[in-house]
């Protein structure tokens, strides 16, 4: 997968940016991404998410993956 930027920019993406890029891609690049990305950062692009899309893509992780990021969307990035 080639998004044109490094793994590095990705880990610096606002979550605005990072929601914005996961739109448009498929649920595997998404997962790929997402596990690329800072998890607080991740967790807060996630909730931007449509709830279906969300769902979809968290279900494509891992189940320590999705569980980290779960949490964080339920409880926030302090919990």
């Amino acid at each position: 997968m080639r998004l044109g930027i490094s793994a590095n920019q990705l880990r610096t993406l606002r979550p605005v940016d990072l929601a914005g890029i996961l739109h448009g891609l498929s649920r595997d690049a998404g997962r790929q991404v997402v596990s690329l990305a800072e998890p607080v950062t991740a967790a807060a692009a996630l909730s931007s998410l449509r709830p279906d899309a969300r769902e979809a893509l968290l279900g494509q992780l891992d189940p320590a993956d999705r569980a980290r990021l779960t949490a964080l969307i339920a409880h926030g990035p302090d919990q």
